[in-house]
């Protein structure tokens, strides 16, 4: 059915979900704040009722249920040069295996002469449930046509990155390769050098978080409002309730918007095509801009190579930092570790649209309609100042196995003294990858220490979204009854244009009660 419903959208809307984004270490979700055809089915009628009496007070209670497909692409999103399933591979003669992704022994590290693979499997899915209370009241008395909203959805949240291991052999053996990512892997390989645990971008299985996925209040005022025709207008601002981007894990469920105030406008109106109050068509438009400012974050960064482009899941390789005082091995540690940094997030601007048909028989209520949904790259500025990390760190020779510990403190520097091989070996030193490693004499003049230049940006930003939505929702309003009740059901598809979010499902019960 989910293939079917999915194929039905890709005609009607003409667009594919097109995989352009890949080795990320970061995703924002769009906030469950904003559903306009959840919120709109429906309820529409109850806040737009004519009863004398009763007119322009309700209360809507929303549960509902929403869940990820297109598990694949969103696998590519998080995985190594748009795979999803990755081969790792370490040959015993120091190069990457053949066909190979990456070489394993950039994660678990290997001595000279030993093999190891393994296939890794990211398949992830989000899921989430919850319930959402809107009240809506006029204030005709201050001004005609003067009303607020609010809405305070309280939202279960859970992410999974759902990895598998298989294939797997020498050091990275599944449970290696596990554990490294979910940050209990730490040992000494054949030659001590000494691996620390990954402390940053962590993969654990299921992550979940609850919470309410912020405040959103309007003040709106209806310019027009006739029995067969609406148009108004509302200013928004959203609360930060919910919680934000820590760097821990990889795909960590946010609730709301990451704690990122946002400032908007918003139309709505519409239109009766035919019939009369109790037995008609109408045509619904609704539009929001918001535009969420900045806050603070934490994201993971991977690295680039000397040439500047991407060195494929950097943020997981192993850095070396110099051995001073006859220690025997190097100290192995995660990039991940050193490059999740306090960050000035800014989401930007967000545009929300929605196009609603309604059918009104006496009490009975059908709706059908499109929601657009587009939201602008984020942007990330690493906060204070970066320009050299507190210690000296290189990726570490995939094959290291020299003993270092000969020179003195003084021979580490950018700008002179030299650096023993068996530390870096050349290709590593200059941020190449999966190249068999030579061990020539360095010198500072060729020697690449990391600093912020070899930072990935790109990667810890969610890029541009926009999705394509078809709903549907019926409900029923006792209009005779004392307090007006109204109930009812929809649902949703939510197709993306490209792997910047999953495609969502989602189903939804309603109960409006009016006073």
């Amino acid at each position: 059915m989910n293939k079917i419903v999915k194929g039905l959208l890709l005609g009607a809307i003409s667009t594919g979900v097109a995989s352009a984004y890949t080795n990320h270490t970061t995703l924002s979700l769009r906030s469950h704040g904003y559903n306009l055809a959840r919120d709109f089915t429906t309820f529409n009628e109850m806040t737009g009722r004519r009863d004398d009496d009763t007119r322009g007070r309700s209360l809507q209670l929303t549960g509902f249920y929403q869940a990820s497909s297109g598990e694949k692409e969103l696998g590519k999103y998080f995985g190594i040069s748009n795979h999803y399933s990755m081969l790792f591979g370490h040959a015993a003669s120091g190069a990457v295996l053949s066909g190979a992704d990456l070489d394993s022994a950039y994660l678990i590290h290997e001595g000279a002469g030993d093999a190891s693979q393994a296939t890794v499997t990211l398949k992830p899915t989000s899921e989430s449930y919850g319930v959402v209370l809107t009240s809506f009241s006029n204030l005709e008395k201050l001004m005609k046509g003067l009303y607020m909203s609010t809405s305070i959805p309280l939202v279960h949240i859970k992410n999974d990155m759902h990895m598998t291991v298989s294939n797997a052999t020498g050091n990275a053996t599944a449970t290696n390769v596990f554990n490294y990512f979910n940050g209990t892997f730490t040992g000494i390989d054949s030659s001590s050098n000494a691996q620390l645990p990954l402390a940053y971008a962590k993969i654990d299985g299921m992550r979940s978080k609850t919470g309410i996925a912020d405040i959103e209040t309007k003040i709106g005022y209806n310019f027009l409002d006739e029995e067969d025709y609406r148009l108004g207008g509302n200013i928004g601002w959203t609360t930060p309730t919910g919680n934000c981007n820590k760097g821990t894990y990889v795909f960590q469920p946010i609730v709301g918007n990451g704690e990122h105030s946002a400032l908007g406008l918003g139309f709505d109106g519409f239109v009766r095509v035919w019939g009369d109050e109790r037995h008609n068509i109408k045509l619904a438009m609704v539009a929001d801009y918001r535009f969420l400012f900045d806050n603070t974050e934490y994201r993971t960064f991977g690295l680039k190579k000397n040439d500047g482009t991407l060195r494929n899941w950097g943020h997981y390789h192993l850095l070396a930092r110099p051995q001073v005082g006859g220690a025997n091995g190097a100290i192995l540690s995660p990039a991940a570790n050193h490059t999740t940094l306090n960050c000035e997030v800014t989401p930007g601007s967000q545009v929300e649209g929605l196009a609603n048909i309604a059918y009104n028989n006496g009490g009975l209520s059908i709706d059908m309609g499109y929601n657009l949904f587009w939201r602008e790259k984020e942007e990330v500025k690493i906060k204070g100042t970066y320009d050299t990390f507190s210690e000296l760190f290189g990726v570490a020779n995939r094959a290291l196995s020299v003993a270092d510990g000969s020179e003195a403190a003084s021979t580490y520097g950018n700008t002179a003294g030299t650096v023993d091989a068996g530390i870096f070996g050349t290709l590593e030193r200059q941020f190449d990858e999966n190249a068999a490693s030579t061990n020539t004499a360095n010198t500072a003049a060729n020697m690449k220490w990391l600093t912020t230049a070899n930072l990935d940006i790109d990667g810890a930003q969610t890029p541009s979204v926009l999705t394509h939505k078809i709903y549907a929702g019926v409900g029923y309003l006792f209009r005779e009854w004392y307090l007006p009740v109204m109930m009812g059901l929809g649902g949703s598809y939510e197709l993306t244009s490209k792997n910047s979010t999953p495609d969502f499902w989602s189903v939804y019960g309603k109960l409006s009660i009016g006073f």
